[in-house]
């Protein structure tokens, strides 16, 4: 069956909605740095940039869920989707450092940002890198806590609250738990096992991008449980799926459609088995 999400959602009005709840969070989020330094506003002002353009899949499952399944109060679904487009802002941040990437979507990512600003006040290559990779553990940070930070915000009862924070929880747990299984596969010569392979893109991938965001749609909307537990096998299988399909393009498909270094054309070795977009 080919689902068009965009149908399935009400026109542009939850994307809309959840934009409003991301400008909404950053704006807050400057008005308090501003009262810390001017240097920490630049790192949100990156952090900003870093978190649009994105296409936005992590919110949309989270509205498509909620709103197929009869939830009515679109603006908590909002924030419940916005503080999923954060973790995913998050991890990709992180996952740049830890790759050495300096580019993300085409332009210069946090750490990039920080890097190139460095090296034009004549800093030396390594400490500019320094300080870019830097600025991104730190940006990271605080789009992980931002993402709990919206989940608080969600006008709901305490016992779905803390369900969907413990949603969220277990997403971040076993991302970096695939994570660590990434860098191990890394480090050796040896070609993973399918099992291996599809073990580490569930975990670092498909639990944070498909299940947990249409768990969470489902539980913020009260749905039954076969239904939450429905969608969350569902996510898992996709999840997967979509992994896959994203590694054979981050091999060997064009830098102008993935908007990063494909293993192919860097200098460096590339023998990570998963990433995220």
């Amino acid at each position: 069956m080919n689902l068009n999400v965009d149908h399935a959602l009400k026109g542009n009005t939850d994307l809309e909605l959840v934009e409003d709840a991301i400008q909404r969070f950053f704006i807050d989020a400057k008005l308090r740095a501003v009262s810390v330094n001017a240097t920490y506003l630049g790192l949100w002002e990156a952090l900003e940039r870093a978190t649009a353009g994105g296409k936005r899949s992590r919110p949309r499952l989270v509205m498509l869920a909620y709103r197929q399944l009869g939830g009515a109060d679109f603006p908590s679904a909002a924030q419940l989707a916005a503080s999923y487009e954060l973790l995913h802002s998050a991890l990709i941040i992180h996952d740049d450092v830890i790759d050495r990437d300096f580019v993300r979507r085409g332009n210069p990512n946090v750490s990039g940002h920080y890097r190139n600003r460095a090296l034009r006040a004549g800093v030396p290559s390594a400490p500019a890198e320094h300080a870019g990779v830097s600025a991104g553990v730190l940006a990271g940070d605080l789009a992980l806590s931002g993402a709990f930070r919206l989940l608080r915000s969600i006008d709901a009862s305490v016992a779905v609250r803390r369900r969907l924070d413990e949603i969220l929880d277990d997403a971040i747990f076993c991302s970096v738990g695939g994570e660590v299984l990434d860098i191990e596969f890394s480090r050796t010569a040896d070609m993973p096992s399918l099992e291996d392979i599809t073990k580490t893109a569930h975990q670092k991938t498909s639990v944070y991008s498909f299940e947990a965001p249409l768990q969470a749609g489902a539980v913020l909307a009260c749905a039954p449980e076969p239904a939450v537990a429905a969608l969350t096998s569902f996510g898992r299988y996709a999840g997967i799926a979509y992994q896959v399909a994203d590694d054979v393009l981050g091999v060997f498909g064009k830098e102008s459609r993935t908007g990063k270094t494909t293993c192919a054309a860097a200098s460096s070795a590339c023998s990570s088995p998963s990433s995220k977009t």
